[in-house]
């Protein structure tokens, strides 16, 4: 039995579904492999791990420019900031160890990239004899971050074919890095009765379905997100809105309040956290989201537009940069006002069939299988 080791932390969501998106492939898909996906830094530590997580959510929420910052210092060397973070990976290198030794893997994937160099550390000190390591990059852009320790790295998967170029232009080898996009669940490519989920959500046929991530990460919402989805309630006629609230039960009454208060709820539907994200996308013309590398992937999956709108300085930004370049969405700035772009999108049909056009050449990419097939050749399904 081959043992693969999925890496990963909880700082945003992307990390931690890219992993369990991976594992659950593996474990229902390819014979003769038993996949683990473990939070490493709750291994390392569960009081850092709860500290640090609560701190960058702290940070993303109050001080989003302060972040950028963060981003951008560490983006090209980083200093005195990124020697400490090098003798840190170090030190919790050797922790991370006992885990390997315990699950003794064949494999290890990183979804993170604190994992991925504490991973070639180790390995460029002969402590991994033997284990393949992988690099799943789980956003838009390439960040220094992610290369430290690339000699030791077999295999890296990253979002769209400018970023291997990018890869290989800062001298990682070509065979190494796959254009592969980043890890979603496999109910992203299944087919859905879509006839059925419309009479189920109470859709009707003749108007077009906004689906609108209020939550974003961990249920954070931002002042921006707040007035569009205000502004839609209040202005957008013609339209149903199925708005995902996330685990924060504070925004989903508030969001519940709004729709009351404008008499909108024939049309405006509001959902608490739900797993059923892909069967929302497969009834809805068009995604409203903060652009996180996960929830990207998988509108781009399904072949949805996208209004942006609040994305963290940083990899977010990089993420928005390329999907507009692309003309898979458009970007609510922050000088804008949101109900405006808003309406320029949905009542533009020749827009909407643009940006429409430009999503469907990603439908149907199964990034997790294609990740899968190349560590484990074999276990490619029929898509």
């Amino acid at each position: 039995m081959k043992r693969a080791l999925i890496l990963y932390a909880r700082y945003g969501g992307g990390h931690a579904s890219a992993a369990r998106s991976i594992q659950d492939y593996l474990t229902k898909h390819a014979d003769g492999v038993e996949a683990e996906a473990v939070d490493f830094m709750a291994y390392l530590s569960k009081a850092i791990d709860k500290l640090s997580v609560a701190a960058y959510e702290e940070v993303v929420r109050k001080a989003p420019a302060l972040w950028g910052t963060v981003y951008a210092h560490t983006e090209n060397g980083g200093g005195a900031l990124s020697r400490i973070g090098a003798e840190t990976i170090k030190l919790m290198a050797y922790r991370l160890r006992s885990l390997i030794e315990e699950t003794a893997p064949e494999c290890i994937i990183c979804t993170h990239p604190f994992a991925s160099q504490m991973c070639a550390y180790l390995k460029r000190e002969g402590r991994l004899t033997g284990v393949r390591l992988a690099t799943v990059l789980t956003d838009f852009a390439v960040h220094d971050q992610w290369l430290i320790g690339s000699e030791q790295i077999d295999r890296f998967f990253v979002a769209h074919a400018e970023m291997r170029d990018q890869m290989i232009q800062r001298g990682i080898p070509a065979e190494k890095v796959f254009d592969t996009g980043i890890p979603i669940g496999e109910q992203f490519v299944r087919n859905f009765d879509t006839d059925a989920l419309r009479q189920e959500f109470h859709l009707q046929e003749d108007k077009p379905t906004i689906l609108f991530f209020a939550g974003g990460m961990n249920g954070l919402c931002s002042e921006q997100v707040m007035q569009a989805f205000t502004d839609m309630a209040r202005y957008l006629e013609g339209v149903q809105i199925l708005a995902v609230a996330g685990k924060n039960l504070e925004l989903f009454e508030t969001l519940c309040g709004i729709v009351r208060r404008y008499n909108r709820e024939d049309e405006i539907q509001v959902m608490h956290f739900t797993l059923r994200v892909a069967e929302l996308m497969r009834v809805s013309d068009l995604v409203i989201s903060k652009p996180g590398g996960l929830t990207t992937s998988e509108c781009l999956s399904c072949g949805l537009p996208m209004i942006l709108l609040s994305p963290i300085p940083g990899q977010e930004e990089k993420n928005a940069e390329y999907l507009v370049r692309h003309r898979l969405a458009r970007l609510i700035r922050k000088e804008d006002n949101p109900i405006g772009v808003i309406f320029q999108v949905v009542k533009n049909p020749a827009l909407l069939e643009q940006l429409r056009s430009s999503a469907r050449l990603f439908a149907g990419n199964f990034s997790t299988m294609q990740i899968c097939s190349i560590l484990y050749p074999g276990c490619e399904l029929p898509y």
